[in-house]
Parts: C-alpha cells; structure tokens; sequence
C-alpha cells in the first residue's frame, strides 16, 4: 500500500498556481478540442442579486401574471368566445386571487419607495407596516 505524500499546509500557501494558457471556445461553451471546462477552485465571477431583489423580480413576475389572468378572464367574462379557457372566469371572480394580487402590488410599492429613499431603516420599517396595514385594511373590508 502507496501512502500519498502532500506537502504540509504551510507550505501549500507558497507554491504559486499554474499559469493557465487561454484556449478558444465554441458556441457551447466547450473547447476546440471537445472537452468540457473543469471546475475550480477560484470563485466564479457570477453575480447574486440580494434577496430583496430578487423576491421583486418574483412579484413582478407574479403580478404580470394576474394581468394576464383578469385580461383573460375579463374577456371571457364579458364575450362569448367560440372556445373555453378553463378556470380563467373563476380566478377573475376569486377574491382570493384579488388579494394575492393586491398583495404583491404593495409589495412592489413599499420596496419601491424603500429603495428611492435610500434603504432607510427606519423608513423600511414605517412603509413596512403601512403596507400591512394596507392590507389587513382592505381584507377586513373585502371578505
């Protein structure tokens, strides 16, 4: 049995990395020669949003989704059309798809407003609780 000799630690900081020679990519992403990239150990140059933003591209994606939603329900609501779409006039007439939507709307406001005023916290927390409030207001109305 072959025991595999590795350098000590402190030793590993000083060796320099190997020079890596550029090689031309096709369209894939692979090399000329056909083979794949192999991963590192350098830290990707990809980019991550913060979670806020991110939970607003969520929203907004949702949102335009219940547009789609009331236009074609709206639609259907209002003209006979020669074909049916399934479940589209129920989610027109759901309240509760109306809150959900409502829901992410303020949602888009408050953090809006949160961002054009500088991340503010103390401003976060007010436009956070009037965004509750909003909607705690408009349930208790509604249902």
């Amino acid at each position: 049995m072959q025991e595999d000799h590795k350098p000590p630690p402190h030793l590993l900081d000083e060796i320099p990395p190997m020079p890596v020679e550029p090689q031309d990519r096709n369209q894939d992403g692979s090399f000329q020669n056909g083979t794949q990239e192999a991963s590192s150990d350098h830290p990707s140059k990809e980019a991550y949003f913060p979670f806020l933003e991110t939970l607003r591209l969520y929203a907004g994606w949702l949102l335009a989704w219940y547009a789609l939603v009331y236009a074609l329900g709206s639609y259907q609501f209002l003209k006979e059309l020669p074909f049916r779409i399934p479940y589209a006039e129920s989610l027109f007439l759901s309240p509760l798809v109306f809150s959900f939507t409502f829901a992410a709307y303020l949602f888009l406001l408050c953090t809006t407003l949160y961002i054009a005023l500088h991340r503010n916290t103390y401003i976060g927390f007010f436009l956070f609780i009037l965004g509750v409030g909003s909607f705690v207001l408009y349930r208790m109305n509604i249902v």
